[in-house]
């Protein structure tokens, strides 16, 4: 919905004009049921607007209540209208921000109205949130403090400080995780805190924010708490998860033997060990050093029996230069097209693999050998978005524009922004148009 502007002082002159003017003097006028002084009409104006504007916030915060079925652009879209009113829609959006509700984050109404909270900028904004902290309903603190959190803003570190001895645990929590989001120099300090809190929560909460804020002042605190997680009995899996993905932020050469075991550890999850890979990259990419080490470890980690860990550990050593796990990863489909040369949908998904490595003419090889096998394809743009992807990666742009021009326009259109290889073949002034 578009707002009504409210009338400029020159209108609101000429509407006067326009009611004195239609005085007759032979006829006398009836009372008028509106106001004719310019203050009277502004006014007016001002309250019907207001009305308006408050109709407005109450249609769009039920619209949120009543969301569950709503896609998370519709959502998305009221929100923005919330902020967009602004100011007029605050006290609503407050009172809203109490409301309690057992939906996920996405489609939760009291999380959603301090979002559109969060987003509207002033005074009159934070103070609201600021009192919310003290004075609102158990859901409606919680939502003041992730707004908070949200608004980026370090001149609300004092209010969520005073927010660490709450009662409350997920209060606290949430604070801490808000600060994460605020950054300044007395963000640290007050994180670090908490890494060595019985309340596990607390901790993990602790360090990511700690990454967020790319702490490296922390390091080797963390590193410390991460060992004992390690080494105990019952350790937290959230602290360990917390303190090898803050290693992806900030590598240390010393956290090596830990980032090993995180990633090796036969009961440890996939996302645990997926950013041990991760951390390990990073480690060898900018520590000095460490990269002979890190591919040992990665190497070890290419030839489990976890398929996911196998090819991130591949990728991580072709990022660092060793391409040897490439063949661990397509180890399965090599022995079918070994077995079967004319496995054309082997072929194919061999390829794909070989593009997700950057080898091009490994690739292109596959595609061809499959679509010989095939000849007509079942799924062309499959094969044709292949082929193409491949030959762009070699700047061979002739030869990809050949099987892009085999592709829907509508797919053509977004092929720039989902690979990086049509980017630059988009930037060529010969081939430009293909993506128009």
């Amino acid at each position: 919905m578009r707002v009504r502007q409210r009338p400029s002082i020159l209108i609101l002159l000429a509407s006067a004009a326009g009611l004195a003017g239609a005085q007759s003097e032979s006829t006398p006028a009836a009372p008028a049921a509106e106001p004719r002084d310019l203050l009277s009409i502004a006014k007016t104006e001002a309250d019907r607007e207001r009305a308006a504007l408050t109709s407005r916030v109450s249609q769009l915060l039920n619209e949120l209540r009543s969301s569950s079925d709503g896609s998370l652009a519709f959502i998305q879209k009221k929100i923005e209208e919330l902020r967009a009113i602004g100011a007029p829609a605050i006290e609503m959006l407050a009172e809203a921000m109490n409301h309690t509700s057992d939906a996920s984050p996405e489609i939760n109404a009291g999380i959603n109205a301090s979002r559109a909270l969060a987003g509207i900028h002033g005074q009159q904004a934070a103070g609201a949130l600021t009192r919310l902290t003290r004075e609102g309903g158990k859901f409606g603190r919680l939502n003041a403090v992730r707004a908070l959190g949200l608004r980026g803003d370090p001149t609300f570190l004092p209010v969520l400080e005073k927010l660490l001895t709450d009662e409350d645990p997920e209060l606290v929590r949430l604070a801490i995780e808000a600060i994460g989001g605020l950054g300044g120099p007395g963000s640290e300090a007050l994180l670090i805190r908490f890494i060595d809190s019985k309340e596990a929560a607390y901790t993990s909460t602790a360090i990511a924010g700690l990454a967020q804020l790319a702490a490296k002042a922390a390091a080797p605190q963390i590193l410390a708490r991460l060992r004992k997680e390690l080494a105990a009995a019952e350790p937290a899996a959230n602290v360990i998860e917390a303190g090898v993905s803050y290693l992806k932020v900030c590598p240390l050469a010393e956290a090596l033997p830990e980032l090993q075991q995180a990633l090796e550890g036969s009961a440890a999850p996939l996302s645990r060990r997926l950013a041990a890979v991760e951390a390990l990259l990073a480690t060898g990419q900018s520590v000095s050093g460490t990269r002979k080490a890190v591919l040992k470890i990665l190497r070890t980690a290419s030839l489990g029996a976890l398929r996911a860990v196998t090819k991130a550990a591949a990728l991580a050593m072709a990022e660092l230069g060793d391409d040897s796990g490439i063949s661990a990863v397509t180890a399965d489909l090599d022995r079918e097209i070994d077995q079967n040369p004319r496995n054309y949908n082997a072929l194919y998904k061999r390829a794909e693999l070989y593009l997700e490595f950057s080898k091009w003419q490994r690739a292109a090889s596959d595609f061809r050998d499959g679509l010989r096998q095939e000849k007509d394809p079942r799924d062309p743009d499959r094969v044709y978005l292949g082929l193409a992807h491949a030959y762009a990666g070699m700047s061979r742009y002739a030869d990809a524009a050949k099987y892009l021009n085999r592709l829907p326009e509508a797919r053509v259109k977004t092929l720039p922004e989902e690979y990086t290889v049509f980017r630059e073949m988009a930037d060529d002034s010969r081939y430009g148009r293909i993506f128009r």
